[in-house]
């Protein structure tokens, strides 16, 4: 009974993953004029890697967290930066840090992750960090932590 219990937990989990992966992916097509809103990374893969990287509006950000289709949210700002505020939820590894790359590699690869910077140029190098290290499912926000405040006005 136990066995079937945990199959029942993991099948659930992969379902809501897959599911919420699958939403933010049909989000993002159907922007239609906002196709610089949501990229992929073809030509950008990393040495033959099948992994993908989308950059989202904060607008489309706030969609993912009203409907729990967010994952894990990664806020690559300085500790200064993040004390003056964050996304409810998120953790702080400074992309700066001589240790992001060790923070980041005792992360699951196989989960998806939301990056954020103060403007988007961070997260983006972040981002390409974590795609060599063999990161899958990558979110990078357009604009960033000053956007989102934007949003929030």
């Amino acid at each position: 009974m136990l066995h079937i219990g945990l199959t029942f937990i993991c099948m659930k989990r992969f379902i809501t993953f897959s599911t919420g992966f699958i939403v933010i992916l049909l989000f993002a097509i159907s922007c239609g004029d906002q196709s610089q809103s949501v990229t992929t990374t073809g030509a950008g893969m990393v040495d033959g890697d099948s992994s993908a990287v989308y950059t989202v509006s904060v607008d489309e950000l706030k969609i993912m967290l009203d409907s729990s289709q967010t994952d894990i949210i990664i806020d690559v700002r300085t500790p200064e930066e993040t004390a003056e505020g964050m996304i409810k939820g998120a953790m702080q590894i400074d992309v700066r840090s001589n240790f992001f790359e060790n923070h980041i590699s005792a992360l699951d690869k196989e989960r998806s992750y939301v990056v954020y910077c103060r403007s988007g140029k961070r997260s983006s190098k972040a981002v390409e960090i974590m795609q060599k290290q063999g990161f899958t499912h990558l979110i990078n926000v357009e604009g960033g932590y000053l956007a989102w405040l934007e949003l929030e006005k």
